[in-house]
C-alpha cells in the first residue's frame, strides 16, 4: 500500500522482499547510520528486529515505510512519521535515511515535504518533531528548508544528543 506519493518518489509498506536491499544498501551502511538511530550500522540481525518492529507492515501510516523512486521502483531508502515522546508526551516524528547513491537529488526535502502533509492533512496531527544529529548539516538543512524551527535539545540513552525541531499545523 502506497503511504504517500510526491512527484518523484512513493512512500509504501514494506513486502518482505525489502529486507535484504535495506539491509544491504542502508541499516548496514556505517556511513549511512552514522548520524540516525543509535549512529551504527545494524549486523544482520539487528536489521531484521528493526524492519519488523519498525516499518508499517499493518499499513497504519504511522511507521517507517519504503522510500522508492517513482520512475524505477528503486529503493532509494526509508521514511515515515513514528511515534515519538522526545517532549515528553506522545507526538510523531517525521525522519528519512537514504542510501548514499540518493544524497544531493533533493529527496530528502521531498520525502520531508510530503511527510507534513501527510501529518497534519491525513492523520490531522497538531504538530511533527524532527529529531537530528546537532552535526548532521545536510538534515539540518534540509529540516529548516520545509519550514521546521529549533524547539530544544534533548539527549536520551539510545540516540544520544538530538536537536529537536517542530512545525505545527496552525504555521502552514
Amino acid at each position: 500500500m502506497n503511504i504517500l506519493t510526491t512527484a518523484r518518489l512513493v512512500l509504501r509498506s514494506p513486502s518482505p522482499h525489502d529486507f535484504q536491499d535495506l539491509h544491504e544498501h542502508v541499516l548496514s551502511d556505517p556511513v549511512v547510520m552514522g548520524r540516525v538511530f543509535s549512529g551504527h550500522a545494524l549486523q544482520l540481525m539487528q536489521s531484521r528486529e528493526f524492519f519488523e518492529a519498525n516499518f508499517d507492515h499493518d499499513q497504519s501510516g504511522k511507521k517507517l515505510g519504503m522510500l522508492v523512486e517513482r520512475g524505477t521502483g528503486s529503493l532509494i531508502g526509508f521514511a515515515g512519521l513514528i511515534s515519538c515522546s522526545a517532549l515528553d508526551q506522545l507526538d510523531y516524528e517525521l525522519g528519512f535515511v537514504l542510501r548514499r547513491e540518493a544524497w544531493g537529488h533533493g529527496y530528502a526535502t521531498e520525502i520531508g515535504l510530503g511527510q507534513l502533509d501527510h501529518g497534519f492533512k491525513t492523520l490531522g496531527l497538531p504538530r511533527i518533531l524532527a529529531q537530528v544529529y546537532p552535526s548532521n548539516a545536510a538534515s539540518i538543512s534540509v529540516i529548516t528548508k520545509i519550514g521546521m524551527t529549533l524547539h530544544s535539545r534533548v539527549r536520551s540513552r539510545e540516540r544520544g544528543e538530538r536537536h529537536v525541531y517542530m512545525k505545527t499545523c496552525n504555521s502552514l
